[in-house]
């Protein structure tokens, strides 16, 4: 069993660089619609296994099986699709040795980066654990978990936006690479509207309905929550530019943020519990994600002024979500507010909420944000209706 599972993951470290082929050429979706075929029907099979035999090594016989299928799929298409391609092609990086160096030092920073991320968004629950109690992870958890799965839907449906930044970044069209990137802006932030207001008014009873109301967080605490999504949210278009221009120097960068994330949730922790914790989280990514890496990006990247091309314009993006949620609050707490008692109820809540969102937030972002109108320009240039 051990060898099993150790050829498993074997397997997709040396399969990787096949998806990163389409990843790069904006074929994702190729990845994406095999990936998730492949997973609903050996996850069904598990399931059909799991309940008549209840024997862990068929169920982990099925996790080689499809990793192997998926990877003969996937290299397949990857045959037909770039026939001239030499995949079992000998590297020597003599032949290019400065090429090469420059590669491994990408790849150092890189995994610098791509560590210090994963520790940074993995440590919210040892915190808890740590410094609350262990029921309060299984409250924590059960939101997050909603969340995540949230924001890989985002990352499937934006999933071939890297490459495209890259190819943009490549033509070197600074007007159109500024344009484009606060276009993506726009749109990061009408999606973390729509996240966060909903969230807001139906996480909580949707946990009550599903587990019950001794499973629900108090507001400060989810209000702190959604700041951290919002943010993850609306920081995809910094990092794909960042990534299209190779900034991976700032190696410090991520180890800073863990750093302050530790000391601050630690610190407020004891103090505040979860709500500390998340604390330490939002102080930690707005003073890396917002603050640090848009300069980075500006001043090494777009090579212009951070305080007159970013903030004045990103604070714009800030107020029109404030108001819109403000406004959204207002109405929607006086005047459409019922109890939800049912799932029909809270499907009747999520109507109510979204036509505020659609009636109020997209008109004042279509007036505050230059990008937003872009982009609904760009819809309508290449609508079929138009």
């Amino acid at each position: 069993m051990f060898l099993c599972i150790s050829y498993i993951i074997l397997l997709g470290y040396n399969f990787n660089y096949h998806q990163s082929l389409l990843y790069a050429d904006q074929k994702g979706y190729l990845i994406n619609s095999y990936l998730q075929g492949s997973r609903l029907v050996k996850q069904l099979l598990q399931a059909f296994l799991a309940f008549y035999y209840q024997d862990f090594i068929l169920w982990i016989s099925l996790e080689l099986v499809f990793s192997i299928i998926y990877t003969i799929i996937i290299r397949y298409r990857i045959k037909k699709i770039y026939p001239w391609l030499n995949i079992n092609a000998n590297f020597d990086p003599s032949e290019n040795r400065t090429q090469y160096e420059k590669i491994i030092k990408k790849v150092k920073q890189i995994f610098v980066h791509k560590i210090s991320t994963f520790i940074s968004f993995g440590t919210d629950q040892i915190l808890i654990f740590a410094l609350v109690n262990i029921k309060s992870v299984a409250l924590f958890d059960n939101y997050n978990m909603i969340i995540i799965y949230l924001n890989n839907l985002i990352a499937q449906i934006f999933g071939n936006t890297n490459a495209s930044v890259g190819n943009l970044v490549a033509e070197n069209n600074k007007k159109n690479i500024i344009k484009v990137f606060w276009e993506l802006i726009a749109i990061r932030f009408l999606i973390a509207g729509f996240i966060f207001v909903n969230l807001f008014f139906l996480l909580s009873p949707l946990i009550k309905l599903w587990l019950g109301g001794e499973y629900i967080l108090n507001n400060n605490i989810i209000l702190l929550i959604l700041v951290n999504v919002f943010i993850l949210t609306i920081r995809n278009p910094i990092d794909n530019f960042i990534n299209a221009y190779g900034l991976f120097a700032d190696t410090w960068a991520p180890i800073a943020q863990i750093i302050i994330n530790l000391l601050i949730s630690i610190y407020f922790g004891y103090k505040w519990g979860i709500a500390g914790i998340m604390f330490g989280t939002t102080v930690s990514m707005t003073l890396i994600i917002i603050l640090w890496k848009t300069y980075y990006l500006f001043n090494s990247g777009f090579k212009k002024n951070v305080f007159s091309d970013f903030w004045l314009i990103f604070i714009k993006h800030i107020m029109a979500f404030t108001f819109a949620y403000i406004a959204i609050s207002y109405i929607y707490n006086k005047y459409l507010k019922t109890e939800i008692l049912t799932f029909l109820d809270l499907i009747l809540a999520g109507i109510k909420t979204n036509l505020l969102l659609l009636l109020i937030f997209v008109p004042v972002l279509v007036l505050f944000s230059k990008g937003f109108r872009d982009f609904s320009y760009r819809l309508k240039k290449y609508s079929p209706f138009s």
